[in-house]
This record gives structure tokens, C-alpha cells and sequence, in this order.
């Protein structure tokens, strides 16, 4: 067996991005018959989520949330490395066939994630299959270019699901705390779990960065943002990597927002 590790460069990238990267790099290395092991040690790894005393725990920072049932015998030190920003040419000539099944069968959250997901539902009574879930992306956003959608062009489009089912629960991220009181204030009953951290207005840093919890604790937030959102009946979101990640993910129906000029529509896609 022929294993070759798979790393990236831009540490001061979020952590859904570096899963992003990882998975492109993981189907390349199976279609040239290789053994990819998602490889991000300590030092080499996003630095937004380091972590001294969850790398004494465990050495590969990917594996502190997600299971590599592919490559759990010895690996050798020797083995090659690829890193993303090297390997964009690899990535291009071997693009992944099916990407929805492909990340849904090499995405795979650990015992320590799930077990937090569980109680996450438990405490706020939650049945996914019942759920609407909002993921909206303020902060940064602004800094690379993106259009900022205000939270308030999401309302048409859960006014209309719920108009069609109104026995569903709404459980909302938005990354800024004015987002979620506005969101609050159109639908009282929503939940905005406590467990996830909430920006203040204006903030131009990924939100990772400025999250005062620890490194571990900061990545496990985004995690399990993408189990919760990929297991809802319905998605609706805008333009970020974690919920474009929990679309590829779900078996539900997302509602993707691209551009402010569309912002008075919503157009539907099952996922998948």
C-alpha cells in the first residue's frame, strides 16, 4: 500500500477551507492509486484552531474531528507529501466524479463530534428532519469581495416554507450578533444555539479569529455547524465555505443566496 500525505500551505486559512482542499487532494490521490491520509500536524496546520494541549492528545489536527478508516495502519514517515497550493494542476486533471457521494463517504465525523451533536440536539429539542436551518456569513466576507446580503432578504424565503410547513423549527447561525437579534425579532421561537460564537458588527476578521475559545473548541464549532446544517430538511444560506460544505453534505433541500440583486427571490435545489 502506497501512502502519501496530504497538507496544505495557507495557514491562515479557515478550517472549512482547509477541508475543501483536503478532499480534492483525497480523490486525486485514490485515481492515482495512492493512500491519502489528511495529514495537518501541529505547526502545519490552520493556526486559527492550534492547539497545544489537543495535539499532545492527538498529533494530526484532522483527526481530532473526522475518522480516516482508509489509512488507520502504520504510515510510514517517509511517506510523499502533497500540498495543495503545489498540486493544483493534479487536482484539475482528476476533479471528483460525484461530489455529494464522494464527501459523504470520506467526511467522517468522529465519536467525539457526533456525541456533541447529540447533546446539541438534546438540549434544544431538536429533530432535524423537522428543521429549518439558517447560515448567514457577515464579518469578513466584505474583505475579499463578496456582496453583503443583510439577513433581512433570508425572510421572504422562510416566510414562504413555513407558510407551506408551519410545524417547522428554525435553528440559525449568523455570524453577527445584530444578525441574530434581527432574525430573532421577525421569528421569536428561532434558536441560535448558545454554543456558537457570535461576532459583533462590523468585525472584518474571520470570526475564528476572534472566537476567545480555544483552538480545539473553535473547530469544533465549525464542525459540528456542518453536521447540523447538512442534517436539516432545509438549508437556506449564502456564500461561504462551511455551508457550501454542508450542501454537498445533505440529503435535504438548500436555498442558496449568490448576489444582492436576487435578494427579493430564492430559487430551491434538493442537495446532492
Amino acid at each position: 500500500m502506497r501512502y502519501v500525505f496530504l497538507e496544505r500551505k495557507d495557514l491562515g486559512a479557515s478550517l472549512s477551507s482547509w477541508i475543501g482542499s483536503a478532499m480534492s487532494l483525497l480523490n486525486a490521490a485514490f485515481v492515482e492509486g495512492l493512500t491519502g491520509c489528511i495529514h495537518w500536524p501541529e505547526h502545519h496546520a490552520p493556526r486559527a484552531y492550534r492547539d497545544r494541549a489537543a495535539f499532545a492528545r492527538c498529533p494530526n489536527m484532522f483527526e481530532w474531528y473526522f475518522d480516516q478508516p482508509w489509512c488507520q495502519g502504520p504510515r510510514p514517515l517517509a511517506a510523499p507529501r502533497w500540498t495543495f497550493e503545489d498540486a493544483h494542476d493534479l487536482v484539475a486533471r482528476h476533479p471528483i466524479a460525484d461530489v455529494s457521494t464522494f464527501w459523504r463517504q470520506h467526511l467522517l465525523f468522529n465519536a467525539d463530534v457526533t456525541a456533541r451533536f447529540e447533546t446539541l440536539l438534546a438540549r434544544y429539542a431538536l429533530r432535524p428532519d423537522r428543521t429549518l436551518a439558517i447560515a448567514w456569513r457577515g464579518t469578513d466576507n466584505v474583505a475579499d469581495g463578496r456582496p453583503r446580503i443583510e439577513i433581512d432578504a433570508f425572510f421572504p424565503a422562510i416566510d414562504a416554507i413555513l407558510e407551506a410547513e408551519p410545524n417547522l423549527a428554525i435553528v440559525a447561525k449568523p455570524e453577527e450578533r445584530g444578525a441574530a437579534e434581527a432574525l430573532l425579532h421577525r421569528y421569536p421561537a428561532a434558536i441560535v444555539p448558545e454554543e456558537f460564537f457570535l461576532a459583533e458588527a462590523g468585525e472584518t476578521r474571520m470570526q475564528d479569529w476572534v472566537n476567545p475559545a480555544s483552538g480545539y473548541e473553535r473547530g469544533m464549532e465549525a464542525v459540528l455547524l456542518l453536521l447540523l446544517f447538512s442534517k436539516c430538511k432545509y438549508l437556506l444560506k449564502n456564500n461561504a465555505n462551511l455551508s457550501d460544505i454542508a450542501s454537498r453534505l445533505s440529503g435535504g433541500q438548500v436555498i442558496s443566496w449568490s448576489s444582492p440583486t436576487i435578494s427579493h427571490r430564492w430559487r430551491g435545489h434538493p442537495a446532492g
